[in-house]
């Protein structure tokens, strides 16, 4: 029984101190998970060690580069102090040279150009269908390369391209010359330089201005081009002419028949006059206008600038059937040596 009550008291004791000393399953599940710490720890270690290897690349990038500045910056020092300041171009290393265009055969220059406009197309964007873009891209590029007298000469190189050129852009100058003003001072010079020409001679040197015998046609004739295609400006018609003559303002002319029929009745006289108070004051505006553009064209002979030293004569024809016929002129000694000229006395008084 001894032995039975000791293994039971054994038992009881074991049993208490097991209690106390070993956890139950519900604090075992509560510690600390010191594994996955532990995990979780190394985790992070390797990625701050990626990251401080990444940032240390970098960092010796960086240094790299300021060195290379550095260098550069002494480089340019350098030159600056001895008094060089030219650009430097980074022009591209020539692995090979090819002979220029002008001294290679005719089948080079234009595997040449097929290559050229195909390296054209793939840089400005052109298709087979739409090649305009390649060929802005070329015309800019030498636009923006070639100096004017430059590229004026490729120009003028090709004889199409000129007469293309002229023919267009001649083409609506001459229209609108032919109807501007300066054609019209033009055609009223002609027909009045040195004397009035009449209808017939005014009709035929408009005429020959014009036109040339044919050399295909008998007979025939053919317009005279100063350039092909681009013909000289025509004089106005002679009715134009006409008509913008009689727009011309010469102030008032009065017929000698009408203003004085009450003391002529027993004889016709065909003429006409001009007023002198209303004519002088006009001429004498037409000088002084002359006078801004040649200057010096007016002596005033030690007078007041403005006063005009008036000439009046008369002219007569007896000779033929009119020798009654007589005009009275007037011109203006301040024009010096042109007072005997025909163009500068202005007639004031005529019949027929």
């Amino acid at each position: 029984m001894s032995d039975d009550l000791t293994n039971r008291l054994m038992l009881d004791i074991f049993s208490i101190f097991s209690t106390r000393l070993m956890p139950s399953k519900r604090k075992a599940y509560s510690r600390f998970a010191v594994g996955q710490f532990v995990r979780a720890k190394k985790s992070l270690q390797e990625e701050l060690a990626k990251e401080k290897a990444s940032l240390s690349t970098e960092v010796k990038t960086l240094q790299r580069k300021v060195e290379r500045l550095d260098s550069k910056k002494k480089e340019l020092d350098g030159s600056l102090s001895d008094g060089s300041q030219q650009k430097t171009v980074n022009t591209p290393k020539v692995t090979c040279t090819r002979p220029p265009t002008n001294t290679v055969s005719p089948q080079t220059v234009q595997r040449r150009c097929t290559e050229t406009f195909q390296a054209a197309m793939g840089i400005h964007g052109g298709t087979k269908s739409n090649k305009r873009p390649a060929l802005d891209g070329l015309y800019q590029t030498i636009a923006k390369k070639c100096k004017t007298s430059v590229l004026g000469e490729y120009v003028l190189s090709n004889s199409k391209v000129v007469n293309y050129v002229i023919k267009k852009c001649k083409q609506k100058d001459l229209a609108k010359f032919e109807c501007s003003k300066d054609n019209v001072l033009r055609s009223i010079a002609t027909y009045y330089t040195s004397g009035v020409m009449g209808k017939r001679k005014y009709q035929a040197v408009r005429l020959a201005s014009l036109m040339k015998s044919s050399d295909t046609k008998r007979g025939g004739k053919t317009a005279i081009n100063f350039l092909p295609g681009c013909p000289i400006p025509k004089l106005l018609t002679y009715n134009s002419l006409v008509h913008e003559i009689k727009q011309i303002d010469i102030g008032k002319v009065y017929s000698i028949q009408e203003q004085f029929s009450s003391d002529i009745d027993d004889e016709n006289v065909n003429g006409c006059f001009r007023d002198l108070r209303e004519y002088l004051p006009r001429l004498a505006k037409f000088y002084l206008n002359m006078q801004t553009t040649r200057k010096g064209a007016l002596k005033w002979f030690g007078k007041t600038e403005g006063t005009f030293l008036v000439a009046f004569g008369g002219d007569g024809c007896p000779f033929g059937k009119n020798e009654s016929a007589c005009s009275f002129l007037i011109s203006f000694l301040n024009i010096g040596k042109r007072v005997a000229s025909s163009s500068d006395n202005f007639i004031v008084f005529g019949v027929m």
